[in-house]
């Protein structure tokens, strides 16, 4: 019963089109394969066909534009002859139409089409009831709304495994998620996230159970059964781990999956973080053995609010996420939280669900998806059919092809291969790690008649080489000929035995009878030459042919010689004919090359000056060049006048005629430069150059100017070249002017000072000279500044010359800002920095006298006025140092009353036992007695010093009135205390 069950289950996700010739049984519409990292997958293309043919293509084409990368017609198995196919088509991320053409005698004879087939992403959904779902909770049931998210709509709470679908859908409003999931969550909204980010379809398999904590899953992974325990929950042996193994072992073979992900965590409140982390390893461990991939990835969500959320749960799923390989970390979903979120504190619904996706999709990201590694579909199982016609009553054998633990037929038989005569059939296997793959239905048509073939011969069977006969075969379809070909008929070019077999729809053979065929050669024919074409003019070439057998020799000059000699131009044909009337031709043509024909090109003119010279070349590159001044370079310099002749010889030893070119040479006119005014040459001031010549000449200077003399302004190299009449240029003569060196200037200051405090200034000195230009627009000798920068002074002495600039840098430092002053206790002061500045200190003062004092604390040693300013030592550029002061604080009157005593002790009364001491002296060496009022002393105590204010602990003693006397040298003082804890 079991059996036809499963058979029943196979069959109903194969949806046949009775009036096509041609079946696509695999893949089904709506299901996904799992692409890998490259964004590919091989799909796994097979099905049926009703009539012979001899071809069968597939291609793919998006159901939307931009939704995949189309496939063309891509043959998919070329060799038919068992009525089934079995091929694979590489198709990058995307959601496609699939179809299928049959081809017969090289024509397109059936084809049919399957809608939506999927390349993207797989997943299942395992853990408790966050990962399972619940339609009692508001938006539960709502599904996905974008196509490309697919489900198998199936739930049955008593699990079985033979009855599980193969049957895909849109993850629609109340859809199920086989093996074990009845609604569709959250997981419809994460499907249409990821579609829309990654542009590929998306698909969830269930394998989740409500209520049940990781001790549950771990122990049902090691077999145990949980029903009695956990009778609420668990209805069938294995629970929960079963139904994740029924997704890796009955889905996960054909489409391949991306990740476990693990929404679980809310039960084990109870569970430390080292117990979860150990149990759910075992659990993953038990997956990666069920799906033979040690490295299946799992993500794993950090969940484990009911409806507090439990850092044990969280650190037990941290740490198997850090510890345990190809593992990745899920969202944190005890962060979604609230009354719109989570209907009782614990289950999403509403504004929670979509929230959950959002967690999800993010965990989801692109590092995920290049890190870990999927498992890809393993397609269909391997069957090959034979034909036995010798066993009419078993006439077909099936045979599992591939290494598998178990075979389970739709017929019964358990063994690798069965032996039938008609009907259909499929097969069950096992692998190794458990896992259930199937083949594709198997139809063997009571139909297969075997009938003795003949090959019908359209012409003579011997022929010379190039002619050919058509062989046909008597039979339409399934006919595999002798050399490979398939078809009906073939055309017969070259010698040999043909016959074909043909083969009934499922594979039963018959051989026809067979035909010989000979072709017999041609007469070989060459035409040989005994120098190579074309010739030059003038010359012959004789042509020969390489065949002396028994043939007859007929040229087109009418010769039929073996040989004849030529002289012009044209194509020349022999025919050969053999003793069996074969005939062949062959041709050459003969050409006359061109006599060579060339130029003198002078890459200048040919009437120049002294010292210049004109390069003779010929228009083009020749292989022998022959100068009449006995020159064999292809190009000569000449410098002398005369009349140059050239001849060339091209590659294959033509000459050209004869071609000259005449050049003519002329003298050099000469020239000298005179300067006047270089002793007082510098910027500002001008020297004079003038030609010495009195010839009509054109000047030239490299300036520019064409006079006879110039003024300059600037230093450099200066030329004069002359030109006359014959529009010769004279050699150059040069002449290097430089300025005279400027005059020296320098900046000074008082000590050398470059460094002032903020709001002061310093004087800038200039040295002696007739003016002054400052960068500041000033004119004076010197400058006063009181801002930082970088000064500049150019000065000009009695030449007018000017000096280079001179630079002196200006630092100034900042101010400190005011501090605050306080009264710190009974007899000190505390200065309060405005900022905190390394090195910065303090100078005090009381009524207008200066104290030697610099630390932020002061203790008082007579009352009056007190202020302080903030002080800051700068280290300068020049060694030197420099303070910098602020504004003195505001003024603190500091009064000690009348009858003080000198000593203070606080807070008093006191709730913690714990006392500052100040005296108003520094009292060295201080003993402090404590005594109860009854005159027991119950402390005694010792401070060095009371330069500043000191802690003083009682916390020993009980709550009470106390005497405190402190005594240093002469001084003594005593103060009542009050301890109140």
């Amino acid at each position: 019963m079991l059996k036809k069950k499963w058979l029943v289950i196979v069959w109903s996700f194969i949806a046949f089109n009775t009036y096509s010739q041609i079946q696509i049984t695999f893949p089904v519409s709506r299901i996904v394969f799992q692409r890998n990292n490259a964004n590919l997958a091989n799909v796994n293309i097979t099905g049926s066909y009703f009539q012979q043919l001899d071809r069968i293509d597939a291609r793919a084409f998006p159901v939307y534009p931009g939704q995949g990368n189309e496939v063309g017609w891509t043959t998919i198995q070329d060799y038919l002859t068992t009525g089934i196919f079995n091929g694979f088509l590489q198709l990058s991320g995307g959601w496609y139409n699939i179809e299928v053409r049959g081809v017969l005698n090289g024509q397109v004879v059936t084809s049919s089409i399957l809608e939506r087939v999927g390349v993207g992403e797989v997943f299942i959904v395992a853990g408790q009831s966050n990962a399972q779902g619940d339609p009692s909770y508001s938006g539960g049931a709502i599904g996905a709304s974008d196509d490309r998210v697919s489900t198998i709509d199936y739930y049955n709470a008593a699990l079985n495994e033979n009855q599980l679908p193969f049957q895909f859908s849109h993850m629609n409003n109340f859809s199920r998620m086989a093996p074990y999931n009845y609604v569709p969550w959250f997981w419809g909204r994460l499907g249409d996230k990821l579609a829309q980010k990654y542009n590929v379809p998306v698909l969830f398999y269930g394998a989740a159970l409500g209520g049940i904590n990781v001790s549950a899953w771990e122990r049902s992974s090691r077999g145990e059964d949980l029903r009695k325990e956990l009778p609420s929950f668990i209805a069938v042996a294995g629970m929960p781990f079963r139904a994740l193994q029924a997704a890796l072992q009955q889905y996960v073979p054909r489409t391949g999956v991306r990740a476990v992900l693990w929404q679980q965590g809310e039960s084990d409140d109870q569970t430390s973080a080292n117990a979860y982390f150990n149990r759910l390893k075992i659990v993953i461990e038990a997956s990666r053995n069920n799906s033979g991939k040690g490295d299946l990835a799992w993500v794993v969500a950090r969940s484990s609010r009911n409806p507090t959320p439990h850092q044990n749960v969280i650190d037990g799923q941290n740490i198997t996420i850090d510890q345990v390989h190809n593992v990745f970390r899920g969202p944190n979903t005890d962060e979604i939280t609230g009354a719109n979120f989570r209907a009782d504190g614990v289950h999403f619904h509403n504004e929670g669900l979509n929230r959950a996706a959002e967690y999800w999709n993010d965990a989801l990201n692109d590092n995920f998806f290049a890190s870990s590694q999927p498992l890809e579909s393993r397609g269909l199982v391997n069957v090959s059919l034979s034909c036995n016609p010798a066993n009419p009553n078993n006439k077909f054998t099936i045979q599992v092809n591939g290494d598998y633990s178990s075979f389970n037929w739709s017929n019964g038989v358990n063994g690798r291969s069965i032996t039938v005569n008609n009907g259909s059939y499929v097969v069950k296997t096992t692998d190794w790690y458990g896992n259930s793959l199937f083949s594709q239905p198997v139809p063997i048509s009571p139909n297969n008649p075997v009938v003795q073939p003949s090959v019908n011969i359209t012409g003579p069977t011997t022929f010379c080489d190039g002619g050919s006969v058509a062989l046909i075969s008597s039979e339409a379809g399934g006919n595999v000929w002798s050399n490979g070909e398939r078809g009906q008929a073939i055309v017969a070019r070259t010698s040999g035995t043909y016959s074909f077999t043909n083969y009934t729809l499922n594979g039963c053979p018959s051989v026809s009878g067979s035909v010989n065929v000979n072709v017999n050669p041609l007469p070989r024919n060459n035409i040989l030459v005994n120098k190579d074409l074309p010739i030059c003019p003038d010359d012959s070439v004789m042509l020969v042919t390489d065949n002396f057998e028994n043939v007859s020799y007929q040229w087109n000059t009418n010769a039929n010689s073996q040989n004849i000699i030529v002289r012009d131009a044209g194509t020349y044909s022999l025919k050969l004919r053999d003793q069996n009337g074969c005939e062949s031709t062959s041709f050459i043509n003969v050409g006359l090359r061109e006599r060579p024909v060339t130029n003198i090109l002078p890459d200048g003119p040919t009437v120049f000056c002294l010292g210049k010279s004109v390069n003779l070349s010929p228009n083009a590159d020749f292989n022998g060049y022959f100068w009449s001044n006995g020159s064999t370079n292809k190009n000569v310099n000449i410098r002398a006048s005369g009349e140059y002749s050239l001849r060339v010889t091209d590659n294959f030893g033509c000459f050209s005629l004869p071609v000259s070119q005449n050049v003519t040479v002329n003298a050099l006119p000469t020239i000298k430069i005179a300067a006047t005014g270089l002793e007082q040459f510098c910027p500002g001031n001008v020297v004079n150059l003038e030609a010495a010549s009195d010839q009509n000449l054109v000047y030239m200077w490299n300036t520019g100017a064409g006079s006879k003399a110039i003024t300059i302004a600037n230093p450099g190299l200066y030329t004069l070249q002359v030109r006359d009449t014959n529009g010769c240029e004279s050699l150059a003569d040069s002449v290097t002017l430089s300025y005279i060196p400027p005059p020296s200037v320098s900046i000074s200051t008082i000590d050398n000072i470059n460094t002032i405090c903020d709001g002061l200034n310093v004087t800038l000195n200039g040295s002696n000279a007739v003016s002054y230009a400052w960068n500041t627009g000033a004119t004076t000798k010197d400058i006063v500044v009181g801002e930082a920068g970088t000064y500049t002074l150019k000065i000009r002495d009695e030449k007018n010359c000017e000096s280079n600039p001179v630079s002196f840098q200006v630092f100034v430092k900042d101010t400190p800002p005011a501090p605050t002053l306080e009264k710190d206790g009974a007899y000190q002061v505390i200065a309060i920095p405005a900022t905190n500045i390394p090195g910065q200190y303090f100078n005090w003062k009381l009524d207008d006298g200066p104290l030697p004092d610099t630390s932020e604390v002061l203790k008082v040693s007579r009352q009056g006025n007190f202020a302080v300013r903030t002080a800051l030592r700068y280290n300068n550029t020049n060694n030197g140092s420099l303070v910098c002061y602020s504004p003195f604080s505001q003024v603190l009157n500091f009064l000690i009353p009348a009858g003080d005593n000198g000593l203070r002790v606080y807070p008093n009364p006191n709730p913690t036992g714990e006392f500052t001491i100040e005296t108003f002296g520094d009292n060295p060496n201080a003993r402090i007695d404590v005594y109860s009022l009854s005159g027991l002393n119950v402390y005694t105590g010792a401070i060095a010093e009371l330069k500043q204010k000191r802690e003083l602990n009682l916390k020993t003693l009980e709550p009470g009135v106390y005497i405190i006397r402190l005594t240093s040298g002469d001084f003594k003082a005593t103060q009542k205390l009050f301890i109140k804890y």
